[in-house]
């Protein structure tokens, strides 16, 4: 059996490749829903520690959810960007991303990627004086610190760090609410998007949409509501609250098959300068 195949969905026809996409979506979001749940039962149960690994693990997964949607909205004939899209699935820096970008509020296109780009840092420097500080990657830090011990090094000291220190209730999100990666998630599959022919027909009309890095976010949220417009005149999408199909349109994220999720490598002696040459 080869794991971590799914880049492997780029070799198939449309049909497959719709096909195979919503069986996996339709897995994915039962998932989600599961550890959404297991991540609510142990809040309330004051297991905080156990809750923020399971919180971690489901945002993730409704990353994952995200990264097949805008496969298919890659062009077909961008071979390379969808193979480079798919691989997205399996990396942990990408659907750290995916999950953040939920809470973001771009006005256009290019101020996404630049939230983007900044996300992806391996070193960034933060304090009140905003140099105070050499701090790692945040999705990954704080991904990496719910779930192990780890010895580390920062600013010249050392020290342990372990999950137990964010063991608070202070550290959790209210268990009446979900995150908002989860969110938008259970709203695209409440609406029925994740269905065959729904799938096929939102590939067709996102495939043929244009975007450059100006395009504003109006432009993004009038063309969610024209395509649900297209499904809706086809009978393909299902009865759901005003407010899923709000979510959907107001907030489905922008088109990133275009965008390259790797950590961008940054110098420490570099950072050590800045602070150094600072004289604020």
């Amino acid at each position: 059996m080869k794991h971590r195949a799914i880049k492997d969905l780029n070799q198939l026809t449309d049909n497959d490749f719709f096909h195979e996409v919503s069986v996996g979506l339709a897995k994915i979001h039962e998932n989600c829903i599961e550890l959404d749940k297991s991540f609510k039962l142990l809040v309330e149960n004051k297991n905080y520690r156990a809750s923020r690994i399971i919180e971690a693990v489901s945002k993730e997964e409704a990353a994952k959810y995200l990264i097949l949607i805008d496969a298919l909205r890659c062009p077909r004939k961008k071979h390379k960007e969808i193979t480079r899209q798919l691989a997205k699935f399996n990396d942990h820096m990408a659907k750290g991303v995916y999950a953040e970008l939920c809470d973001w509020r771009p006005s256009t296109y290019d101020e996404l990627v630049k939230y983007i780009k900044n996300s992806l840092e391996e070193y960034y420097l933060d304090g009140p004086l905003g140099v105070d500080w050499i701090f790692r990657n945040s999705i990954i830090s704080n991904r990496e610190e719910a779930f192990y011990v780890d010895y580390v090094e920062n600013d010249d000291h050392h020290k342990w760090l372990t999950p137990q220190s964010r063991d608070s209730l202070n550290n959790i999100i209210s268990v009446n609410s979900s995150s908002a990666v989860i969110n938008i998630v259970k709203a695209i599959h409440a609406i029925g998007l994740a269905e065959y022919e729904a799938i096929k027909e939102f590939s067709l009309f996102w495939r043929s949409f244009e975007f450059t890095d100006v395009t504003h976010y109006t432009e993004f949220r009038k063309a969610n509501l024209d395509c649900l417009n297209v499904l809706d005149k086809k009978n393909i999408l299902k009865e759901a609250l005003d407010e899923d199909y709000g979510l959907v349109i107001n907030n489905l994220p922008f088109p990133l098959y275009k965008e390259d999720m790797k950590e961008i490598k940054i110098s420490r002696e570099a950072l050590k300068e800045i602070q150094n040459n600072w004289c604020g």
